[in-house]
């Protein structure tokens, strides 16, 4: 068998999150079941498709990572080549929201999830206080960012924490926490305070909804309801039982950036 790493963007508002669920909860189909369609149409029997993080529904990916296992040679007598099971791939999910940026080959040592190094979030909000969002949900995409009415105190928000923690129970080796301000988009341009904030958390591996709980509490943060002190002492006792932020909406959370160890095998292209 060969091993090939699949290197893919995907939107996941329309999807149930990646992984495949059971028959009682599938009212909407995951990432990993239509890559898995997908790549039953390059090999029978079907192929699994192991991917690098389990995203909830509504969350995005503009670099997520997975590999699959195909014969060396296909039913054909052809060699697969990466170029093709990519071309192929792409075809099989025209009228979908993932995209199969490249295909390599990689050692079978290779794992999309457990090889990974570093891992980076970014979370994308658009403030607009005084404004309700309700306003704004049709023309500025509420399912691709947090569209927030709320006046924040952009101050106590902008303070960098770098961590170096093991695993507990709600925090799981976050490295870094940043916080970066632009300008609106041009149609908002004309509306006072309007601006984007873009939230980046890195790190090794991440627990369930644990960036979301730290971007909730960083907004929190803003609005006056706690102090930045709340978020260090969440990061560096692992215990929700004086602070529990607020979940943000899944719409604002994109999988940024994945890592692996520099090798030939692993090498993004």
């Amino acid at each position: 068998m060969q091993r090939f790493r699949l290197d893919l963007a995907y939107c996941g508002t329309r999807y149930n999150g990646w992984s495949v669920q059971t028959p009682s909860v599938m009212h909407k189909d995951s990432i990993q079941s239509l890559l898995e369609n997908a790549a039953a149409q390059l090999h029978k029997p079907p192929v699994r498709v192991y991917g690098c993080s389990r995203t909830d529904a509504g969350v995005h990916a503009l670099h997520a990572v997975a590999h699959i296992d195909l014969p060396q040679i296909n039913s054909q007598g052809v060699e697969n080549q990466p170029e093709k099971i990519r071309d192929r791939m792409r075809h099989l999910l025209r009228g979908s929201d993932i995209l199969i940026k490249s295909v390599q080959k990689v050692d079978l040592t290779f794992h999309a999830q457990h090889s990974a190094i570093h891992k980076r979030y970014v979370y994308k909000i658009l403030n607009i206080p005084r404004y309700h969002p309700a306003r704004f949900n049709e023309l500025f995409n509420k399912n691709t960012q947090w569209v927030l009415d709320k006046s924040l105190d952009l101050s106590s928000m902008s303070v960098k924490l770098t961590t170096d923690h093991g695993s507990t129970s709600t925090v799981k080796n976050i490295q870094s926490i940043e916080m970066d301000t632009q300008p609106p988009p041009l149609e908002l341009s004309y509306i006072e305070d309007a601006q984007t904030i873009q939230i980046s958390i890195s790190g090794d591996s991440f627990l369930k909804n644990q960036v979301r709980a730290m971007v909730g509490g960083i907004v929190e943060v803003g609005m006056g309801k706690t102090t930045i002190r709340n978020i260090e002492e969440l990061l560096s006792s692992g215990t929700r039982n004086s602070f529990s932020p607020t979940i943000a909406p899944a719409a604002g959370l994109y999988l940024q950036h994945i890592e692996y160890p520099e090798s030939p095998s692993t090498r993004e292209e």
